[in-house]
């Protein structure tokens, strides 16, 4: 089970955005997901294949980044644009 949510970074904190903050946006929350997913998709791109021999694609994290729990949040087919 995982539970999503739509963080904004800023270079020493992060802030949830919560539905009054989309609200404040007058943005429909449901409109965010999808931007905030391709953001994603768009900026994690250091990954490097695990097992390149494995008959599936099996990859892992070749950063720092802190961002390992969000990437199980990529669609299913997912391939980096860049790998190390």
């Amino acid at each position: 089970m995982l539970v999503e949510a739509i963080g904004l970074d800023f270079e020493r904190s992060m802030q949830l955005v919560t539905a009054n903050t989309a609200k404040d946006w007058g943005v429909p929350v449901d409109q965010l997901f999808p931007v905030a997913r391709a953001t994603l998709a768009a900026c994690v791109t250091e990954v490097g294949p695990y097992d390149p021999e494995s008959p599936y694609p099996l990859w892992y994290v070749t950063t720092d980044d802190s961002y390992e729990s969000s990437r199980l949040l990529l669609p299913d087919g997912w391939r980096p644009s860049r790998t190390r």
